[in-house]
């Protein structure tokens, strides 16, 4: 057959190019990660391989291209699925090795060499690349100009930022951020015509081994701009800028404000909200950081796509005049969404959200949104399930966001510079779960939330109350609820009054960064402030907690939750990723019990995925009816939760990626519970530990990842001791094994 052979399209005169092969002569660090980086620039690269063996493409497109009359589905599988051979050209070959040589220089190894040979055989030729790289060169000095104008003592004034380092290996591209640096250092000081092509670097590694000299210059620029401060004139702010119409010709109302002419034709937005946005005015000197801040902070506000900021020399010749020309985006929006799922316990369903937005309701730039979504869980291939329909979920929230800091007493001064947006929310969910019990969720919110940094940022509720409403109980629920008091507990109604708290955190600086870290913890206490109030007033009589308002019982409890997720790249198609996620909710003061809808679980397609949700614990406690029926009520939580991750994610073939995994987690209770037994947290809670291991396909578009994972239990606490490893032959050979243990989950977007 053609496609067995891979060379069958090429002429008699041509070969096909099957490898580039990189090899270092020299023992070198980080030797792996240079071999993909001077991989990526070979200018000719070999075709796509299946699992990097097989030319599946290639093979294809020789099926195709049998010399015989081409029918439309041939030249669709020519053309569209196909890839047609990649034909050796030799002078690319040089090409690729000067670019190599070029790429260790730049890298410090200033007398290396790379030698192209090549295999030859059968119309295939393999390209060897031999690398010498050599000595890699140190900084040892970096000098600076000693002059005592203004440019010369700025640029020793900020030396302790430089990016450079002495004992750091030599990098062209570290020179050049540093030209960068010291140029937008000078431009935030009034250099607006200042530029990086101005400053320059000799190097000197004459009688030095293995070191060198780095010596910073600084030309004097052609334009005596160049060298001269300037500060803002007039500042002219466009509120409606088309960038299709000219803007010269258009009528345009123009009118002051705080110093600042505003130009618009149809006055959408107060000047007041706007001018919050803007970190600069006139007779302030030019500042580079200044007009960033600017431009990111009326991007922040959501009611404009494009924010361009220019500046003209003013007529004086000495200042400069800046126009902010602002482009909104629609003011209303309407979008939508669908997700689906499938288990292998037979459970279906799908989740419909529509979402509305309005990008400036009150011309303040201040954003309403309205989410709706509603979801339905079917048991379509469940034999054991009375009822088609499992769960049906309704979720409204009406949210508001205000770009400033809203609080209840006057503020004398808030600092543009802290990016506070204030946001009030209302949400309301109602879930039926059928032949068990409905819910009536409403929360409100108010709070704050800001990037302190850009990998700082903070969300702050002050104000966040529950009114949690369990109107019907399934009588079979209900009989289990009693066989459970502390479960029964946990699904009493309450109202929860408390206040947020979340931080997230990141060293992530950029796409090429190799490892870095996600940080989030969340801090919930409620009751607190309330159940002051009610002990006052119940001080003087003979009533004691549980407490109520409203005729309800108000919760009371601290909830504390930290999640870390590791990313560390293995080359450029590769990466592992580790997660670790703990947490503890702490019942008091009113409480006996963490409302449920509160408490910590595991399982399920984005935890430890060889288990069900809400399947495992608490502890080693188990229910022999969670493994015989799967339409019986087992959802287990509990008040302390520690999990761990390991994601080994790799790519097959552009977006279609594959994984494999290791999970491990439990929750456990606080106190013993007589109805769990063995549930308790003790000092051998590592006993308790489920572990899964698993793998899954993933299709990643870059904004939308279908992802279907298979996984299977290593260890199961539920089990007697000696039966929780259930990768025994034993177990193995019970025909209902895969059927009982395997679990298939099919998601939206990566676990962690």
């Amino acid at each position: 057959m053609p496609s067995c052979n891979i060379t069958s399209s090429l002429q008699s005169n041509e070969n096909l190019l099957v490898k580039n092969k990189i090899v270092f002569k020299e023992k070198i660090k980080n030797a792996s990660k240079f071999k993909e980086e001077l991989q990526l620039l070979t200018f000719q690269k070999p075709n796509n391989k299946l699992f990097y063996i097989f030319p599946l493409r290639l093979s294809i497109y020789n099926t195709a291209n049998d010399n015989k009359r081409e029918t439309k589905f041939k030249w669709w599988l020519k053309n569209k699925l196909g890839e047609p051979p990649v034909v050796f050209k030799d002078p690319l070959v040089l090409a690729s090795a000067k670019s190599m040589k070029n790429y260790l220089f730049n890298l410090g190894f200033l007398h290396n060499e790379v030698i192209p040979t090549l295999v030859i055989k059968k119309q295939k030729v393999k390209v060897v690349y031999t690398v010498l790289p050599n000595i890699q060169y140190k900084i040892d000095k970096i000098i600076l100009p000693e002059g005592k104008d203004d440019i010369s003592k700025i640029i020793g004034s900020i030396k302790k930022e430089s990016l450079l380092k002495t004992k750091d290996a030599f990098n062209i591209n570290t020179l050049d951020e540093e030209r960068l640096r010291v140029a937008n250092e000078l431009r935030n000081r009034g250099y607006y015509f200042f530029n990086k092509e101005y400053i320059s670097f000799d190097i000197d590694s004459l009688d030095k081994k293995k070191k060198l000299d780095l010596i910073l210059n600084v030309k004097a620029p052609k334009d005596l701009k160049g060298q001269s401060k300037f500060k803002i004139n007039d500042v002219y702010i466009y509120t409606d800028y088309s960038l299709t119409k000219n803007v010269e010709i258009l009528e345009l109302d123009t009118f002051m404000y705080d110093g600042y002419y505003f130009i618009t034709k149809k006055n959408p937005f107060k000047p007041k909200a706007l001018l919050f946005g803007v970190f600069f005015k006139k007779g302030d000197y030019y500042s580079l950081r200044n007009e960033l801040k600017t431009q990111k902070k009326i991007v922040s506000f959501g009611a404009f796509k494009f924010v361009n900021i220019e500046y003209k020399l003013a007529k004086d010749s000495i200042s400069l005049d800046a126009f902010l020309f602002l482009t909104p985006s629609k003011k209303q929006a309407l979008s939508a969404d669908i997700e689906l799922s499938h288990s292998f316990e037979g459970l279906s369903g799908s989740v419909v959200s529509a979402t509305y937005k309005n990008k400036n309701f009150t011309k303040r730039s201040d954003l309403l949104q309205l989410k709706i979504s509603a979801g339905v869980e079917l048991n379509l291939f469940n034999r054991n399930a009375t009822s088609l329909l499992n769960t049906a979920d309704v979720t409204a929230e009406l949210s508001y966001y205000v770009n400033r800091f809203i609080v209840p007493f006057p503020l004398k001064k808030v600092s543009k510079n802290s990016n506070v947006k204030t946001k009030f929310s209302l949400i309301y969910n109602f879930e039926e779960r059928i032949q068990r019990f409905s819910k009536h969720a409403t929360t409100f919110t108010a709070g704050y939330e800001w990037n302190e940094t850009q990998t700082k940022k903070h969300f702050y509720n002050p104000i966040s109350a529950t009114l949690l409403l369990i109107p019907k109980k399934d009588s079979i629920f209900q009989a289990q609820l009693d066989t459970l008091p502390s479960l029964q507990r946990s699904f009493e109604e309450n109202i929860i009054l408390g206040s947020t708290y979340t931080f997230l955190y990141t060293d992530k600086k950029g796409e090429e960064d190799v490892s870095y870290f996600k940080f989030q913890g969340d801090i919930y206490l409620a009751g607190n402030f309330i159940h002051a109030f009610a002990g006052m007033i119940n001080a003087n009589n003979t009533k004691k907690v549980p407490y109520k308002i409203f005729g309800k019982e108000y919760a009371m409890f601290a909830r504390f939750e930290g999640n870390i997720v590791h990313y560390y790249k293995i080359g450029i198609h590769s990466e592992f990723v580790s997660r670790f996620n703990g947490g503890i909710a702490i019942p008091y003061g009113n409480s006996q019990v963490v409302p449920y809808f509160q408490q910590f679980f595991v399982g399920g397609a984005n935890s430890v995925r060889a288990f069900r949700l809400r399947a495992l614990g608490p502890g080693t406690y188990s229910n022999e009816k969670s493994f015989s029926n799967n339409n019986f009520f087992f959802d287990q939580s509990g008040d302390i939760k520690l999990e761990a991750n390991l994601e080994y994610r790799f790519d097959l073939y552009k977006w279609f990626k594959f994984a494999f995994f290791l999970d491990a987690g439990n929750v456990w209770t606080l106190k013993d519970d007589p109805d769990r037994s063995g549930g308790a947290f003790r000092s051998d809670f590592y006993k308790a530990i489920a572990v899964g291991f698993g793998s899954g396909l993933r299709l990643d578009f870059t904004y939308f990842v279908i992802r279907a994972d298979l996984a299977m239990p290593i260890v199961d606490p539920r089990f007697a001791p000696k039966e929780r490893f259930r990768l025994t032959k034993k177990a193995i050979g019970i025909s209902q094994w895969s059927k009982n243990n395997l679990v298939f989950n099919l998601a939206i977007g990566y676990p962690f």
